[in-house]
């Protein structure tokens, strides 16, 4: 190294020293112990992002980043994390608070307090900025299926942390990495709205008696009006002073009722009846609860949204078509009862299957097929119209089968339905393959699609007007309406594949925008997914997910 050189390196070391100071030091000692693998806690506030922090830190110098205005927009954040259904305390608002009251006075000018101050705000920034961009409660932990997965670049983190903190935009920053999608906002803005309405005291619960309908007097009709208009239901435009407090079930009432019972996926007969009585029951604070919940899903999966899908809302029992970002097509579908649930996953859809053969999944099979066949039933194959083939590919009597001794896990004979009217997929199957053996199908029990409630299939998702989603996802005039019934005449099982493979999103979202002026829908949580997120969401801190993601 030249003399020059040599002498510029030092005068940097010496720049680089003198310009280092106790908060500097300060700041580098709680780092290092962070980098070494220890823990660091500031007055009740500890440290969850244990190596970010140090990066960050190591990055700047160890220069502090955080004076008044900027603790000041930080904790404003921090409240209104509340509004996306977080905890604010999970982000050491508490000590935030006191050391930013501190801030004027000697006791928060020592270095100590200016070291500590920042990193509890830095570490509250990373920790509200991972939970508006990820959700507080990692989807894996809750369910082993779950394969929406996301990658999340450490580098690019902390350049994206190192420009906040450079440049103090902490607000936009922060609302860019919400959920940009109308989902979201909707939901953002109805759970302030419930939450508003939590705090004038909610409303009304119908008193149990028989069912009522229109042109009925009956006294809690007037109970009802104050329940459907507290949420909107019964809009002002229909209401008077005089049949607020009126026993007429009138035709106003009845339209609200009637528009309760669509947002919340009951029959809409405008009848007031038992299961109408119980939904209008839950109690408010539940369905701020649930729309917590969901905005928590939300924040699991609405970031990389393709440009085309086809989703089904399990809980809702809903299919929808997808196309550069508007849903285009729609259709209800039936799901997986309670004790053999649809999978909650993504995969890709490849091809698409007209006149079908069905053969039965090892679910069905070991559930239904064999023990049928073990008890001596064997009409249980003519009446499901099943073939067995062996693995040469040859019919077997049934008869000549010692079931008892046959077992479910290595099953030598394959269990076929040949293709028509009445095989059990209908007339035509969309493939994704996968390892739960899920798809979605026709069916045959057509009748099940007027049942509000459409839990009933084994665990594929049956589709309601199944030639139109297959029309529109082969999106080849080689394949329009007329070719599709011709090859449904024919008889014959054709496979046709995509042109390009096409995501399908299974989800499960019990609280969604309704379409009813804006509001908020709810559906029955069928297979008990939300209390287990909500407790997640209750608890302290980050979490298990926050701790080792950051």
């Amino acid at each position: 190294m030249s003399a020059a050189l040599a002498a510029l390196a030092a005068s940097l070391c010496l720049a680089t020293a003198a310009s280092a100071g106790p908060v500097e030091d300060r700041i580098e000692t709680s780092a290092a112990r962070l980098s070494s693998g220890g823990t660091l806690t500031v007055g009740t506030s500890a440290i969850a992002a244990r190596s970010l922090v140090p990066m960050i830190y190591e990055r700047r110098g160890y220069r502090p980043a955080w004076d008044a205005p900027r603790l000041d927009v930080l904790l404003g954040e921090i409240d209104d994390a509340a509004r996306d259904g977080l905890t604010p305390d999970d982000y050491h608002r508490a000590d935030l608070r006191r050391m930013r009251a501190a801030l004027d006075k000697a006791e928060g000018r020592s270095p100590d307090a200016i070291a500590d101050r920042d990193i509890v705000a830095t570490d509250a920034l990373i920790g509200l900025a991972y939970h508006l961009y990820a959700g507080k409660v990692d989807p894996v932990r809750l369910d082993s299926k779950w394969n929406f997965t996301r990658t999340l670049d450490r580098q690019e983190a902390v350049d994206a942390l190192l420009r906040v903190l450079d440049s103090g935009q902490i607000r936009p920053w922060l609302e860019h990495l919400r959920p940009r999608h109308p989902y979201y906002s909707t939901l953002r803005a109805e759970l302030t709205s419930y939450r508003s309405l939590a705090a004038r005291g909610g409303w009304p619960s119908i008193p149990a008696g028989p069912a009522l309908k229109p042109g009925m007097r009956d006294a809690r009709v007037p109970i009802v009006r104050a329940r459907l208009a507290a949420t909107g239901d019964l809009p002002p435009a229909r209401r008077s002073g005089a049949s607020d407090t009126s026993r007429v079930f009138d035709t106003a009432l009845a339209d609200a009722v009637r528009a309760f019972q669509r947002r919340h996926l009951l029959a809409d007969d405008g009848t007031l009846g038992a299961g109408t009585v119980a939904a209008m029951n839950v109690p408010i604070r539940a369905r701020v609860d649930q729309i917590r919940v969901n905005l928590e899903r939300a924040r699991w999966i609405l970031h990389d949204l393709p440009d085309s899908f086809v989703i089904v809302n399990v809980a809702a029992f809903k299919t929808y078509l997808v196309a550069k970002g508007q849903a285009v097509w729609s259709a209800r579908c039936q799901v997986g009862k309670e004790a053999r649930q649809t999978p909650i996953f993504r995969d890709d859809m490849r091809y698409v299957v007209f006149n079908p053969t069905w053969t039965v999944p090892p679910g069905i099979l070991a559930k239904d097929i064999l023990p049928s066949l073990q008890r001596g039933d064997l009409g249980v194959l003519k009446r499901k119209r099943l073939k067995i083939i062996d693995r040469q590919g040859r019919v077997v009597s049934p008869g000549s089968v010692r079931w008892s001794q046959v077992r479910a896990a290595s099953c030598p004979y394959t269990f076929r339905q040949d293709a028509g009217p009445d095989n059990a997929l209908g007339r035509v199957k969309f493939m994704f393959p996968n390892r739960y053996s899920v798809y979605l199908h026709d069916t045959p029990s057509r009748d099940l699609f007027e049942s509000p409630s459409r839990a009933f299939s084994s665990g594929c998702i049956r589709v309601e007007r199944p030639l139109e989603l297959a029309e529109r996802v082969l999106k080849d005039p080689k394949w329009s309406a007329a070719a599709i019934g011709r090859t449904i005449d024919g008889g014959k099982t054709v496979t046709v594949n995509l042109r390009r493979p096409l995501p399908v999103l299974l989800l499960y979202w019990t609280a969604f925008p309704s379409g009813e002026g804006r509001r908020v829908g709810f559906a029955r949580d069928i297979y008990g997914r939300d209390p287990p997120i909500l407790r997640a969401l209750g608890q302290a801190g980050g979490g298990a997910r926050a701790a080792a993601s950051r």
